[in-house]
């Protein structure tokens, strides 16, 4: 009698704790901010990223914490969404640790390009959300999800940076961050979505993820 082939379950069967514990405190901070605007706006003035920084006091933490913070339940939903999709298979590569410190490399690379293009313009200029970190996320799990010799589950070789098929799905990455910030708003409608923090934190987690594979 033959076996059954084996059948692997779906990747949200196999969420990490360590994921769970991201989407949670990102969760509680913006269910904190819904019972009350000033609360909300209490938040953003201490956990947001502004150019200049001196606006609201420039300190070095909000590099990372404007992450926590996102503009309306419909931005929460989609970059929690993708955390969890692309968190799973780097964290299956490189553990709970390196898969956070690329989400945090991301998330500063994303502030860091943000403050750049802006620092000459007179206006306040505000950042918020997760994107640049959990683009940073995709630009390491793209590289092992496409690798030929791929296991979801496993541990792949992630292929090259300058591999034509990373290549391509960096090319529709761009365009695809380009055409959202063209058409799509967060928040009350009028925040424009960053898109060049995204490609930052993209480029980002797909070079860490060349140096922690050479350090695993």
């Amino acid at each position: 009698m033959s076996e059954a082939p084996e059948t692997k379950p779906p990747v949200f069967n196999k969420i990490p704790v360590s994921a769970t514990a991201g989407v949670a405190a990102v969760t509680a901070l913006f269910a904190y901010g819904l019972f009350s605007p000033a609360q909300q706006d209490f938040l953003t003035g201490k956990l947001a990223f502004f150019v200049p920084p001196e606006a609201e006091g420039g300190a070095w933490y909000r590099y990372l914490t404007y992450a926590f913070l996102h503009g309306d339940i419909q931005h929460l939903l989609f970059n929690l969404l993708w955390f969890v999709i692309f968190f799973v298979p780097v964290y299956k590569y490189v553990g709970a640790i390196r898969s956070y410190g690329l989400f945090f490399a991301g998330t500063v690379a994303g502030a860091l390009i943000f403050q750049y293009l802006y620092q000459n313009t007179e206006a306040t200029h505000t950042l918020i959300g997760a994107s640049a970190g959990v683009s940073a996320l995709s630009g390491a799990a793209f590289r092992l999800i496409i690798s030929p010799d791929r296991n979801f589950y496993g541990d792949p070789k992630p292929v090259r940076l300058f591999d034509f098929r990373f290549l391509a799905v960096t090319t529709v990455m761009i365009f695809i961050n380009i055409l959202s910030a063209a058409f799509v708003t967060v928040g009350t409608g009028v925040q424009e979505i960053a898109w060049q923090s995204h490609i930052a934190g993209y480029i980002t987690g797909a070079i860490l993820l060349s140096i922690i594979e050479e350090k695993k």
